[in-house]
Parts: C-alpha cells; structure tokens; sequence
C-alpha cells in the first residue's frame, strides 16, 4: 500500500495501514492523509490495492518478510514492560491463556502463504465501512452517507 500509494503515485505523504484484534471480530485499517483534489485517485488505489491483493495473495518472500519482521518486533518488544503487559493481556482476554513466547514465534513459524491467502479472500469483501475527515466535507465518488 505504501508503495503504490506514496512512492509510485505520490498521492500522500502520510499513507499506513493496522489490524486490531478482538474476541469475535476484528479491523484493518488503512490510513492514507491527502488533499481534497487527490481524495477520489487515493480512495481507488486503496480499493485497486486490496482487490489486486485479494485477486492474487501475497508472494513467499512477503510471507517471509512478514514472518520475520512480525518475530524480530516480537524480540524487540520484550524490552518494554509495557509491551510485555499488553501482549499478556491481549492473550487473557482473545485466547483465555497465556502464550508463550516460544508458542508465539511456533505459531508463526506455522503460517503458510494458503492460510494468508484465504484469510484475505474471506476478509476484503464489499461489505466494509470507511471514516473519511474532510475540512471541505468531500467524498470519494460512489461512497454514500
């Protein structure tokens, strides 16, 4: 998203995207700061993105970056007690139980680019909501209050 967003088409400076987990739900969420007369060209690629993304999976070497990045973030937060905490939390409350962080990294270890795949298939559907800030109150074509 990046990527295509910032760096090929120069449509925001700002653009990311974040997942939260929840006990029987769950929310990625894609942010991407523009102007106004870039706002419909931003919102498209965004939907191009993730339909290209839902059309054709990710790649190995994305699955594994994302394994190691994903691990290496996970090290990197047992520096931080605060990290450690939510991190125990989040467990409690989603799985009923305290992993492990070898159980964590095993558990990532297990991923395969089919389970990524099929996640995303049963994930990007039409049926989505969007929160837009506008200081002139526009919205991307076809999106209807």
């Amino acid at each position: 998203l990046f990527q295509e967003v910032r760096e090929q088409r120069g449509l925001a400076y700002s653009v990311f995207s974040y997942h939260s987990s929840y006990e029987d739900t769950g929310m990625l969420t894609l942010y991407g700061g523009t102007g106004s007369q870039q706002l419909d060209t931003l919102y498209d690629t965004m939907q191009e993105t993730l339909e290209t993304l839902k059309n054709t999976g990710i790649t190995e070497k994305e699955l594994i970056n994302s394994k190691e990045q994903l691990k290496g973030n996970l090290m990197l937060s047992l520096e931080s007690t605060n990290s450690r905490m939510s991190r125990n939390g989040k467990n409690e409350l989603l799985l009923r139980k305290h992993r492990s962080l070898d159980e964590i990294i095993e558990s990532v270890n297990t991923v395969t680019k089919e389970n990524v795949d099929e996640l995303i298939r049963n994930m990007f559907t039409d049926e989505f909501s969007a929160a837009l800030i506008s200081p002139d109150g526009k919205l991307p074509k076809g999106i209807k209050l």
